[in-house]
Parts: structure tokens; sequence; C-alpha cells
């Protein structure tokens, strides 16, 4: 696991895969999915270099039916950085 934020209380993880989509599947992505399973997260995320890399992953046996969805680096990073400066900027009102 690369990143895991604290949203609201809820872990979102977070898988980086800078390389082709070829690495991106869900046998490079075991400890994203180990994770999911032990702390009962339906859902991560794999930030991929492709900026039209954009798609699901069904974990297959997950008895959460866990999803993982792949995003490209660029938008990645703009989300976190703007969820941050959103966290911020509430604390200060």
């Amino acid at each position: 696991m690369d990143i895991i934020a604290d949203v609201d209380g809820k872990l979102v993880p977070f898988e980086v895969k800078y390389r082709s989509p070829d690495h991106t599947r869900l046998a490079d992505l075991k400890g994203m999915v180990e994770f999911c399973e032990e702390h009962g997260i339906d859902r991560g995320y794999v930030i991929t270099r492709e900026l039209n890399d954009f798609r699901t992953q069904a974990v297959p046996g997950s008895r959460l039916a866990t999803i993982l969805l792949n995003i490209p680096a660029a938008l990645a990073c703009y989300w976190l950085g703007r969820s941050e400066h959103e966290t911020t900027n509430r604390g200060e009102a």
C-alpha cells in the first residue's frame, strides 16, 4: 500500500502503479486486495500513468465485493490536493 487517506474517519487506500496498464492487473495488486479485506474496505484506487486509464476491477471471491478503480496520476494528484485544501479550509472557518 502506498497511500492510505483518512477521509472523515474512513480509510481510503491508494496503490501507485506508474507503469504500463499491463502492471495494474489484480495479480499485481495483492497487497491492496489483502489490505481491503483485512480492514473491511470495499473500494480502493490504483494510480496509473496513462491519462486514459479509467477502469474498474472487481476482486473475485471478495466477501465485500471489493472494487478497485484505476485513475490517472494527474487526476489523483488533483483530487487528493483538492481534498486536503477543502479539509484545511473547513478547519479555519
